[in-house]
């Protein structure tokens, strides 16, 4: 049973000439024309019926399509479909729909594989015989994004992702995670197999003990879940932005600047030192890595370890938050 009532949406579109003088005039004030789509749009269609959806380009069939997928949300009105408000219960809804829409790529992502030990040298400024670290910096690349999310966002297929049975905070977070996983595992475990035969001092160190081992692969992940949830909040803001490059660029440069991959943390002031240690940029790399070689140890593991806990909470929380605002103002255009 679907039934729709008086359900109305409007888009909001911001408006300037060109020229210079006209960009720097509407960057404080902004004139905008607002477009209505749907205007109090009513139906029913009784279970079972067959119905054809009709009308010349822009009439607001894929915008009709979309709220009753649970993509859009409308301004006005009420949508109910098998008891459910689409766009209030997306996840259950999906689970009992199929949608299709003709200008839009269905398949699955890819995993790319393009990746360098050489450029992960030059841009982390690491030692050869820091093996340990290189082989793990995977997992830790600030400028290792998923262009195929962004791409998403930017081109619509995010209706796709949309239409899946499951929540798009978790299935991003899932997919960046294990892209980094995957390069760990496949490009740079041999490195630590063959640093384990080099002899000193050139192969890689033990740990101080097996309890530091242990309390280094927890930190490993919570740091690498930190540094997906950090690239989450980047692929939110692309659904407020027009180019995720600019963002980008930013959030790369204060990233390589307060976790000490421009000038080492320990070089710092004290006081600076630590104050970019309470940050999260240093909990992501720098803290499994102190564990493993010793220089944190006792009461100052733990805290280091509530740090990256507190940090990881704080980032998941506010990116499921953005993701939710995010997504009641999505405008997905085209069929």
């Amino acid at each position: 049973m679907i039934e729709l009532k008086n359900i109305s949406k409007t888009f909001k579109i911001a408006r300037r000439n060109a020229g210079f003088g006209e960009a720097a005039k509407a960057f404080f004030h902004k004139e905008y024309e607002y477009v209505k789509a749907l205007d109090n749009i009513t139906f029913t269609i009784p279970e079972g019926e067959m119905v054809g959806y009709i009308g010349p380009n822009g009439a607001g069939k894929s915008c009709t399509i979309k709220i009753m997928s649970g993509i859009l949300n409308p301004d006005g009105g009420t949508c109910v479909i098998n008891g459910r408000t689409p766009w209030k219960d997306r996840i259950n809804h999906a689970k009992e729909i199929g949608v299709v829409f003709g200008q839009r790529s269905q398949l699955w992502w890819d995993v790319p594989v393009v990746d360098s030990f050489e450029l992960l040298k030059d841009i982390y400024k690491i030692d050869e015989k820091q093996w340990l670290q290189q082989s793990f910096l995977a997992l830790f690349m600030a400028w290792f994004f998923d262009n195929e999310i962004f791409d998403s966002i930017s081109s619509g297929n995010v209706a796709y992702e949309l239409c899946r049975p499951t929540g798009l905070y978790e299935m991003w977070f899932v997919r960046s995670l294990s892209s980094r996983i995957y390069r760990v595992v496949l490009r740079c475990s041999p490195i630590l197999i063959v640093a384990a035969f080099l002899p000193a001092p050139y192969g890689i160190s033990l740990p101080v003990d097996i309890m530091a081992f242990f309390l280094f692969i927890l930190s490993l992940a919570l740091g690498s879940f930190l540094m997906v949830s950090i690239n989450m909040l980047i692929y939110a803001s692309t659904f407020y932005t027009i180019s995720p490059m600019g963002i980008r660029i930013l959030s790369v440069s204060i990233f390589e600047l307060f976790s000490g991959a421009i000038i080492p943390l320990p070089f710092l002031p004290d006081n600076v030192h630590r104050i970019f240690n309470l940050l999260p940029f240093a909990s992501t790399q720098n803290t499994p890595f102190l564990i493993y070689n010793g220089y944190l140890s006792g009461k100052s593991v733990f805290h280091a370890l509530l740090l990256q806990i507190a940090w990881l909470f704080t980032f998941v929380l506010f990116g499921k938050l953005l993701f939710r605002d995010a997504l009641k103002k999505v405008v997905v255009q085209g069929g």
